[in-house]
């Protein structure tokens, strides 16, 4: 079940897989994100500040969340997090046969 509601960046990666800037999510942290690493951007607050997401906008596909959305895949919203990333990796590993067979 979902907890409280997550603020995500407007133009983010996230916001557009999710469909939304607002997302009702189920974090059970004891830890959160302190410093971010090179190309990292936080896109998702919990109302307190907490960062609940962080993409790399260079890469291909690099979202992270501090939700449990394998819990909440039932919600469309949620499960299209997964479906990116599989398509995502099903593409590379298509280029990957690609170029060991050229």
């Amino acid at each position: 079940q979902t907890v409280h509601d997550v603020r995500v960046e407007p133009g983010s990666r996230l916001a557009e897989l999710l469909g939304t800037e607002t997302a009702a999510v189920n974090s059970f942290h004891h830890q959160a994100v302190d410093r971010l690493g090179h190309h990292l951007r936080s896109v998702a607050w919990s109302p307190d500040g907490v960062i609940e997401a962080i993409e790399d906008p260079t890469r291909e596909f690099l979202i992270g969340v501090q939700w449990h959305a394998e819990t909440l895949v039932h919600m469309p919203e949620e499960a299209a997090l997964f479906e990116m990333l599989v398509e995502t990796a099903s593409a590379h590993r298509d280029r990957s046969k690609e170029s060991r067979a050229a």
